[in-house]
């Protein structure tokens, strides 16, 4: 069996959202977080400006004027935060914000000597061509799936340069903004989400991961 493991779960919600509004103050005025669970700020660079990020116990969470999104970085079944519980609890709060979709994102990885799943991606015949002095560093391939309610975008990259497999699940269901409602039943198919994501990624990958 592949030695993969799931580094984060995350709930996005496509919407206005506001960053002055949606801190951790307000968080824990509404009982959305815990006082006690507050982890503080960071700061981290999006390449045009400092984006903030502030942690109530295991869950990250990012607000802008596009979208709110709360993480679990190693999510474990039964023994994380959930993040699309507090996605939906804010929703619950804010159900005039009109949310044109829910993403729930589920990235794993898996050291390149482990994998037992499919072929990697790569360029040409040889595993690691190198051509004309230029050493490979990554291969990539990308597939989308849809149904009914979700579209599902999987990624697996055979990065080199880390000696990692690294996957990628992303799953949107598209809402309807003037009803927040279905915002909310969108966010609480997390654990369908992740049960797809398992199936795929035995179906597809043939690699079983069931933690």
């Amino acid at each position: 069996m592949s030695s993969i493991s799931l580094d984060l779960a995350q709930t996005v919600a496509v919407g206005p959202f506001n960053p002055h509004i949606v801190e951790p103050g307000w968080l824990i005025r509404q009982n959305v977080c815990a006082a006690e669970d507050f982890r503080g700020f960071d700061f981290v660079s999006n390449g045009e400006a400092n984006e903030g990020i502030f942690r109530f116990a295991d869950l990250e969470w990012q607000v802008d004027y596009s979208r709110l999104v709360v993480s679990t970085p190693g999510y474990v079944r039964g023994k994380s935060s959930r993040p699309d519980e507090k996605v939906a609890g804010v929703i619950q709060l804010l159900r005039h914000t009109p949310v044109r979709a829910i993403g729930h994102n589920f990235h794993f990885s898996c050291p390149i000597g482990e994998w037992n799943g499919d072929r990697l991606p790569q360029l040409g015949s040889e595993s690691i061509p190198n051509r004309e002095g230029l050493s490979p560093r990554s291969f990539r391939w990308v597939g989308t799936y849809e149904g009914d309610e979700s579209r599902v975008e999987l990624t697996i990259v055979n990065s080199q340069i880390d000696c990692l497999v690294i996957v990628l699940f992303n799953h949107e269901r598209p809402t309807n903004p003037a009803d927040f409602e279905t915002s909310i039943r969108a966010a609480r198919a997390f654990d369908d989400d992740l049960s797809m994501t398992r199936r795929l990624m035995r179906d597809v990958l043939h690699v079983e991961w069931d933690r």
